[in-house]
């Protein structure tokens, strides 16, 4: 066993005495939830990035796995490299409401409770989310047997200041046939915006309304990020179907308000290395939310040095917040151009075919002036100049070709 993991094992076999500890310390949680300052101050300048439970534990999670995945954040780098939300996802909670119409954790799976979670996400130097949703159920009632009737419908108020109080962060906030119920989507997402906002914590809001697109002009006024797909698949044919539906819809993007073409399965083992590097990098041409959905405590190498590349994170995060558009699409190639705050310009170049397709792109083409260029591999680390002429790539099968260019500023 490797330092590294010896001291996460470490870590999680004294979790009991740490929560034990935490669970006291939340005990003002019952309290009205102190101000964070303005609430309609948006908390997602740049796209959030973190971590989300589903992708690989669905309803089996963990009080352990949540501990296990930030403690990972912290011990691999992910952390210092931007990720900083935990986000607990469906499955979390109680079968029932308690008599007084409050939502609480399954007391086997979280026996400390989310107060105590949070606290212990919180200590860790990291922000921690949560998940509901606006009908009667959420989408673990409806589609994995889960007990109960755990929506929010009705208990907007209440279930906010229960958020506000367990000091989360991020709310994920998905339809799951709400308009079953009779749920107008634009009341609902707006009345829970109101009710996140009225408590004084300032909670990044991401909602999921079916159908995805068109995308209401109302969202951007209510969410800091909406779906504009349905949920991904750790396959190439899902992963690659949701980013072309996203990147038509770059106009609805930019700082405080992103496209979510839902979360990473980087990690997950569905897809080859360089699928999983297209995967990634299609996600930080569009400005997209990186919320890595693998199990951290068990990430490979090749796998954290893809997720924790910090140029390719730095054009995820660029402040522009522009999100890239499609300036070439061939049968076997799509090529993406991004501007950037400092005048750089990210282009990434997609093989889309089962065979190796050498790409010569020219600058013009590209609506870049003719003029000497620094291109930096984001992949490679290597550095080459690009003057006149095409600049030719070759590109493996579903791999993905990224730069930054440096002195190439659009018109």
């Amino acid at each position: 066993m490797t330092l590294l993991r010896l001291k996460r094992s470490i870590s999680l076999a004294i979790i009991a005495v740490i929560t034990a500890s935490l669970v006291q310390a939340c005990a003002w949680s019952e309290a009205a939830p102190a101000s964070t300052g303005s609430a309609g101050a948006r908390a997602a300048a740049t796209p959030p990035m973190g971590w989300n439970s589903w992708n690989h534990f669905g309803c089996s999670v963990t009080e352990d796995d949540v501990m296990s995945a930030a403690r990972a954040l912290v011990d691999d780098g992910l952390l210092a490299a931007g990720y900083r939300y935990v986000n607990l996802d469906d499955c979390w909670q109680a079968s029932h409401r308690t008599s007084t119409g409050e939502l609480t954790a399954d007391p086997l799976r979280f026996p400390h409770g989310i107060a105590a979670l949070s606290a212990y996400v919180h200590g860790l130097g990291l922000k921690f989310g949560l998940y509901a949703t606006p009908g009667r159920y959420t989408c673990g009632n409806l589609y994995n047997d889960y007990p109960g009737r755990l929506g929010s419908l009705g208990q907007e108020q209440t279930d906010a200041r229960t958020f506000a109080r367990w000091k989360v962060d991020y709310l994920k906030y998905d339809w799951c046939k709400a308009d079953h119920d009779g749920v107008h989507a634009q009341h609902a997402f707006t009345l829970m915006r109101g009710a996140l906002d009225d408590t004084g914590r300032a909670i990044v809001f991401s909602i999921h309304t079916v159908p995805e697109v068109p995308v209401s002009s109302w969202r951007a006024g209510t969410a800091d990020l909406w779906r504009t797909t349905r949920d991904i698949k750790d396959d190439w044919a899902s992963m690659i179907s949701i980013a072309r539906t996203n990147l038509a819809l770059a106009r609805f993007a930019g700082p405080g308000h992103w496209n979510d073409p839902d979360m990473l399965e980087v990690g997950n083992g569905g897809m080859t290395e360089p699928e999983y590097r297209t995967h990634f990098s299609l996600w930080c041409m569009m400005a997209a939310p990186l919320l890595l959905g693998n199990d951290l405590g068990h990430m490979d190498p090749a796998t954290l040095r893809l997720v924790a590349n910090r140029a390719a994170i730095a054009v995820d995060q660029d402040p522009l917040g522009s999100q890239g558009h499609v300036v070439e699409q061939g049968r076997s190639h799509s090529v993406i151009v991004k501007p950037l705050a400092d005048g750089d310009v990210a282009l990434s170049i997609t093989n889309e075919s089962a065979s190796v397709q050498a790409v010569s792109l020219v600058q013009g083409e590209l609506g870049l002036p003719n003029v000497p260029t620094r291109v930096l591999d984001i992949w490679t680390g290597e550095s080459r100049s690009w003057t006149t002429g095409p600049l030719t790539t070759t590109v493996m099968p579903h791999d993905t070709a990224m730069y930054r260019l440096s002195g190439a500023s659009r018109h």
